[in-house]
């Protein structure tokens, strides 16, 4: 029986990079999808050591206004 306690936004960014790993998602895209404490949430999953992900964020070249994530295995 699955529990039907709610995800938390962490778990939901958790997973979602997870299952679409080494994908690249535009930043505005993600804040979109899980709201404006996407890299807050980010930072937590990277310092916990628990976690087997990793997130990357990488500035676009030639324009540093625009950058996008991926998920490596730690």
């Amino acid at each position: 029986m699955e529990s039907l306690q709610r995800k938390t936004k962490r778990e939901q960014i958790t997973e979602f990079f997870v299952q679409n790993m080494g994908t690249r998602f535009r930043t505005d895209d993600l804040h979109r999808m899980f709201g404006t404490a996407f890299r807050t949430r980010v930072s937590e999953i990277n310092r916990n050591d628990g976690t087997a992900i990793r997130i990357v964020n990488e500035i676009e070249p030639g324009d540093e206004r625009r950058s996008s994530y991926y998920a490596e295995w730690k």
